[in-house]
């Protein structure tokens, strides 16, 4: 063996197998490692392309496969290039020798020398079903540049909010993985969709890194069907991380669910990662800037959005120390690229934008934050909450409650703010001598983005399942859709205020109209306090009822995992009564 297969080094002379005998085979065949290239998942490859196989049978049969995978190597050495990790792999378990065969295209694929290896996790997007839970992707870096691997599902632009459900619940997209710069995802997650990334820095030796890549340009030219749940972004990408290590025994199941941070989680019960960084979204690194700047540096940042002051009289301005102008520049800078992507860019806005950006490229200004070293994971890991506790409604009760897949802003597991909640399957039932309901959430969702006075965001809730309305105590089906606005005091309080329609149906159907106002001070991972008033009319055609709800609400966060709630409400409808209840939450 006169060559040793190097990172980027493909140059085989001779390639043959040795002489092995059917239970070497097989046993070969059974290895856990030959399953993952081949990405086989309860007995079978969930791979779409025929062209993935050197046998008819390889979808279904790993010795078969195997049998004709040595068969190609020893008949035609080109083969290798198109399935080097499965050539690197054999190699390694001495069955195949190797020599000298030119393998361009793979060489170009490894050009940059890509020695690190993230995860990166782009925060949720309430306003989107396909990134309620977030989204992670992998991120390779060599010298001079970025790249991504992310799987994902090809989505027709005309597909229908019924169809993208159906089709993503039951298989009904086509997807692959990607292999692209990472300046373009930077660009979408941060400056259009307006996501914080976490980048986890993962502890992968080179050959590892060498093995994630050989196996990438196998697999990047395959479709496999795409299911939102449980075959997605993040269930690949933990399959592609696995093929790292070689005597890695982890098996490739069919689950129910699996979210993105189970990536971020894989990652860390293996202690492959190093450290973790923070960058903000376009808007926060606004926020953050323009919060910097003094009164008279706001009142002329003012003047200019305003266009009561023209960006080059700024630029121009040898009154302001270079210090002052260069915040004001960035900040307007930032405040102009925001807004078109907000708005349609007008050629006024373009050309502010080209102005401010020469000024900043002639300055060697950089942006405000960039990377920011954070010590824990701030994502938490738990998607099921628990919950026993004590309710008082007319009546005394004991209640049990279990949430299954849900991000509420209120829960306090994650170390970031989150403006947003997913909630779904969510039920309490409640005990006092007999056992009921006392409510299921088919699902709750809420986008809470916070405004401000630059830029202004809708919030958004969706409320369906079944719930106690009334004095009359009885569960109602109920299907809710509000729409408001929320604005924040400082970092911690905010207060907000909504209008909502619903559907109510017992017995005869009821339609209601009404005003949602709240106030909010919450610390992240620690406490949040929140007061409000709800005021509804009822109308069932044949009377009404005017419904006022004044609440507070608290939350105590105790462990990592647990924590404390505490709700006291006055309603008034046919009658007033009282609500209390206290609970203890646990989170798995």
């Amino acid at each position: 063996m006169r060559h040793i297969l190097a990172f980027m080094l493909f140059s085989f002379a001779e390639i043959f197998a040795l002489s092995l005998s059917d239970a070497e085979i097989k046993k070969l065949a059974d290895d856990p490692y030959w399953s993952k290239l081949l990405h086989y998942q309860d007995g079978k490859s969930i791979i779409d392309t025929k062209e993935f196989f050197l046998s008819p049978k390889g979808t279904f049969s790993l010795e078969t496969e195997l049998k004709a995978t040595l068969k190609a190597f020893n008949s035609n050495p080109q083969t290798v290039c198109r399935f080097p990790a499965r050539y690197k792999w054999l190699h390694s378990k001495k069955f195949i020798y190797k020599i000298d065969v030119e393998c361009k295209d793979l060489e170009r694929f490894l050009a940059p020398k890509f020695s690190k290896i993230n995860i990166v996790y782009s925060t949720e997007r309430y306003s989107s079903a396909a990134s309620l839970f977030g989204h992670v992707l992998l991120r390779v870096d060599a010298d001079e540049t970025s790249k991504v691997i992310e799987y994902t599902a090809k989505v027709p632009k005309d597909t229908s909010t019924l169809s993208y459900a159906y089709n993503g619940i039951t298989g009904g997209f086509v997807s692959r993985y990607n292999f692209f710069s990472f300046f373009a995802k930077d660009y979408q997650a941060r400056e259009q969709e307006f996501r914080d990334l976490i980048v986890y820095d993962l502890d992968f030796t080179q050959g590892e890194i060498e093995n994630i890549l050989l196996h990438l340009y196998e697999v990047k030219s395959t479709t496999q069907k795409y299911f939102f749940l449980s075959r997605n972004c993040s269930s690949e990408l933990v399959k592609l991380l696995d093929i790292a290590d070689y005597s890695s025994k982890h098996k490739h199941t069919s689950d129910l669910f699996v979210l993105p941070v189970e990536v971020i989680t894989s990652a860390q019960n293996e202690k492959r990662v190093k450290s973790i960084k923070l960058i903000h979204s376009k808007l926060k690194e606004f926020n953050f800037l323009h919060e910097t700047l003094n009164g008279d540096e706001k009142k002329i940042f003012k003047e200019i959005i305003d266009e009561k002051r023209g960006v080059n009289s700024l630029i121009k301005d040898k009154t302001l120390k270079k210090g002052s102008k260069n915040k004001i520049v960035l900040t307007a800078l930032l405040y102009y690229e925001i807004n078109s992507q907000m708005d349609k860019t007008s050629q006024n806005t373009l050309s502010k934008i080209l102005t401010l950006s020469k000024y900043k490229i002639k300055s060697s200004l950089t942006d405000a934050q960039g990377y920011k070293k954070i010590k824990k994971n701030p994502i938490s890991p738990y998607m099921y909450k628990g919950s026993f506790g004590y309710l008082h409604r007319q009546k005394s009760y004991a209640t049990l409650g279990f949430r299954t897949l849900y991000k509420s802003r209120f829960d306090l597991l994650d170390g970031v703010v989150k403006n947003g909640s997913v909630e779904l399957l969510d039920f309490k039932v409640r005990i006092n001598e007999k056992l009921s309901l006392e409510h299921f959430t088919l699902v709750n969702l809420s986008s809470m983005p916070i405004s401000s006075e630059f830029f202004s965001q809708p919030t958004k809730e969706l409320k369906i399942g079944l719930k106690r309305v009334f004095y009359d105590d009885e569960l109602y089906r109920y299907a809710e859709y509000g729409m408001g606005k929320r604005m924040k005091l400082n970092d911690t309080i905010s207060y907000g205020f909504s209008a909502f329609a619903g559907v109510y149906d017992q017995s005869k159907t009821s339609f209601g109209l009404g005003l949602k106002t709240e106030l909010e001070h919450k610390v992240v991972s620690k406490y949040f306090l929140r007061l409000g008033g709800i005021f509804t009319r009822y109308d069932d055609f044949d009377n009404h009822i005017n419904s006022t709800k004044i609440f507070t609400q608290m939350g105590v966060k105790n462990t990592k995992n647990s924590s404390f709630g505490l709700k006291l409400e006055y309603s008034d409808d046919i009658n007033d009564y009282h609500t209390s209840s206290i609970c203890y939450n646990h989170s798995f």
